[in-house]
């Protein structure tokens, strides 16, 4: 089954990306520096994370992480504010508020694009 990580310090858009994405396997977080030992360890096929953290590593040094580490699978950053230079092809962007529609629209995009 599709593994999906989700990074968020709000607790009730974790229990949304379950309740919407309850076709996947979900490992929800609330800090990138969880997440990225969760990524380490779970086989995870797809990353959503948030930008803003209140801690130093952001969603930003999160990223810059796991790609060195060589995680080479999408990654969706969901924000509300847009990301400054997120250019490569394997990130994209999900601006909240979004719909339930969009974030599953783009989840199944990626993985069908991953296949």
């Amino acid at each position: 089954m599709t593994r999906i990580l989700c990074i968020d310090e709000n607790v009730e858009i974790l229990e949304l990306y379950g309740e919407i994405l309850k076709d996947y396997e979900i490992v929800v977080t609330q800090s990138p520096v969880d997440g990225y030992d969760k990524l380490c360890q779970n086989g995870i096929d797809l990353v959503i994370t948030e930008l803003l953290f209140e801690n130093t590593f952001d969603g930003n040094m999160f990223i810059s992480q796991v790609r060195q580490e060589g995680y080479k699978g999408p990654i969706i950053v969901s924000s509300y504010r847009a990301p400054n230079g997120q250019k490569e092809k394997n990130i994209r962007i999900l601006q909240k508020p979004f719909s339930c529609r969009e974030l599953k629209d783009l989840v199944n995009e990626l993985m069908t694009s991953k296949k």
